[in-house]
């Protein structure tokens, strides 16, 4: 068990090469996809910058991006649980609040990374509706897992005062507030324009109003 200790304490200041790689290999992976679609003029619903999604709903791009998809994943993955464990190391074990926000966090950023491996293997057009839950989960769940993060980091950041929780909290909130423009684009915009149910009109005062749990369930 020492010698585990010890090596993870070796290489532990490698662990930010983990959320680099799936950033990197899901930019990549998007880019590609898109490249191939528009080059073999594959149908992207009309859009000159297309949904990601109907970027990786036809071959050869579609299993580009579900094996690119898959390993930003497992990066994912990896991210949160070490995570947890840096956590467990810099002492949130004595704040029971901060504990409880350490488990559920990691947990929901390794659903994320689940059902990031699942929304990048249905392709919405064999599978549209499943594509389209598994990508509301994912979200919904990264969106979790940053947001948690971000206060337990915050926190540590408030009680130790020192250069490394600093510089760890910025990081936090930079990843949060990029995810957080996807969340917004794909979710609240991007159903609003693809959903046909997603507006009602009044037809008193000519109003539209937006219906998201409509456009999602009905």
């Amino acid at each position: 068990m020492d010698a585990i200790s010890k090596t993870f304490d070796k290489y532990i200041g490698l662990y930010f090469l983990f959320p680099i790689a799936s950033c990197c290999f899901g930019i990549i992976t998007i880019a590609t996809t898109l490249g191939i679609s528009q080059s073999l003029h594959h149908d992207t619903g009309g859009l000159t910058l297309p949904y990601i999604s109907d970027t990786g709903r036809d071959e050869p791009e579609r299993e580009v991006f579900a094996v690119g998809l898959s390993i930003a994943a497992v990066f994912l993955m990896f991210t949160a649980a070490i995570n947890w464990i840096i956590l467990l190391r810099r002492g949130i074990e004595e704040h029971p609040h901060d504990r409880r926000m350490n488990v559920a966090g990691n947990l929901f950023g390794i659903i994320a990374g689940v059902f990031l491996v699942l929304l990048s293997c249905l392709n919405d057009r064999d599978f549209p509706d499943a594509h389209t839950y598994c990508a509301i989960i994912f979200f919904v769940c990264g969106l979790i897992f940053l947001v948690l993060n971000m206060v337990i980091y915050t926190r540590l950041w408030v009680l130790q005062k020192t250069k490394s929780s600093k510089i760890s909290m910025l990081w936090k909130l930079v990843d949060g507030g990029i995810f957080a423009v996807f969340f917004l684009v794909y979710i609240p915009i991007g159903l609003g324009i693809l959903c046909e149910n997603a507006f009602d009109l009044d037809p008193t005062t000519g109003i539209y109003s937006y219906r998201l749990f409509k456009c999602l369930f009905f």
